[in-house]
């Protein structure tokens, strides 16, 4: 009866929704140290609820075209983003979704594709599962019983890129001294994309490659601007020019945070769309350059986002959640 309604109502709505993940999964060695990744189950239903509600999936180039018209489209549409880059969205999402005709787009952050290694809060994680004294090596700052989600938070979060580097290498050298590099085959999961099956993936036209930043850096208002500008501008290089994935990477925010001077950087780089942590629906009065997302999660939930949409953006007031940010003083 539920679904029937929605049906009915949908296409009058017309409304997009675009969903984020990181990676799916088959199987888990830790799920807390793994917690990025949904399961393949969850992701099977997800697109089963938005198949019966006869949802279009839509690619980033239609996308990118709609945004030249206030995303305007004859029904409501749907589109999936991944962010980070692990190899499980070539081996376990991609036939999935590649059987089923469903195009996505996954941001990647070039420096771990080159070099193979880790993404910063998953070394959080880890040396925490690991029993790590994460309090010890870092005693200025307050981590309590949640030392690694307090390091990034307190730590990572609004760090220069210098800090942020040290951090990290702190935490990792700690892991490998007493682990040793073995550890890290276990973490099947959060193994970054090699660069050849990424070269495989962006030659499906289902599939769009676009920039997670160069290093997983916040761009937080405080960020240094060379900092930022060098890693938007190293990361859209090898996409586009070296790797030739992506003739016109979009970006996504790493964490979702952003201030008003990167998107201007961003536009002038010539990055059609980005992606921040803003939560919402996509209508005539969202910002090509601050597009809202909802994470995929499970099959109730895509529902019921299914069924806010029809009430729009206002919807999330009634449930603690910021609509869409504007750009002040951009048209």
């Amino acid at each position: 009866m539920i679904d029937t309604l929605l049906r009915t109502a949908l296409p009058v709505a017309g409304r997009g929704i675009i969903f984020a993940g990181h990676g799916v999964a088959t199987s888990f060695v830790n799920r807390t140290t793994e917690e990025v990744h949904i399961t393949l189950d969850a992701l099977r239903s997800v697109i089963t609820v938005l198949k019966e509600l006869d949802y279009d999936f839509l690619t980033m180039d239609q996308l990118v075209s709609l945004s030249a018209n206030g995303f305007r489209h004859p029904k409501h549409w749907t589109h999936l983003t991944f962010d980070d880059g692990y190899q499980n969205i070539f081996d376990i999402a991609y036939p999935f979704l590649k059987a089923r005709g469903i195009p996505f787009s996954v941001f990647v952050s070039t420096h771990y594709i080159q070099t193979g290694d880790r993404f910063p809060t998953f070394w959080l994680r880890l040396a925490e599962q690991l029993g790590l004294p994460l309090q010890q090596m870092f005693p200025h700052l307050s981590l309590g019983e949640r030392p690694a989600a307090n390091l990034f938070q307190n730590g990572l979060r609004f760090a220069s890129f210098a800090e942020h580097e040290r951090i990290v290498g702190t935490v990792k050298s700690a892991v490998l001294a007493k682990h040793g590099g073995a550890i890290l085959d276990r973490y099947y999961n959060d193994r970054p994309i090699s660069i050849e099956d990424l070269v495989a993936l962006a030659s499906d036209p289902l599939v769009h490659v676009g920039s997670h930043s160069h290093h997983h850096i916040i761009y937080h208002d405080g960020q240094d601007r060379d900092v930022a500008k060098s890693n938007i501008d190293e990361s859209i290089r090898l996409l586009r020019e070296e790797w030739k994935v992506s003739k016109r990477p979009t970006f996504c925010y790493p964490n979702g945070d952003w201030a008003p001077q990167w998107t201007q950087l961003l536009a002038d780089a010539g990055v059609p769309l980005a992606f921040p942590n803003a939560t919402g629906f996509v209508d005539s009065t969202v910002e090509p350059q601050l597009m809202p997302r909802f994470w995929l999660s499970n099959p109730r939930r895509a529902r019921a986002t299914a069924a806010m949409s029809l009430v729009g953006n206002k919807m999330l007031y009634v449930f603690g959640r910021k609509p869409p940010p504007r750009l002040v003083g951009r048209s």
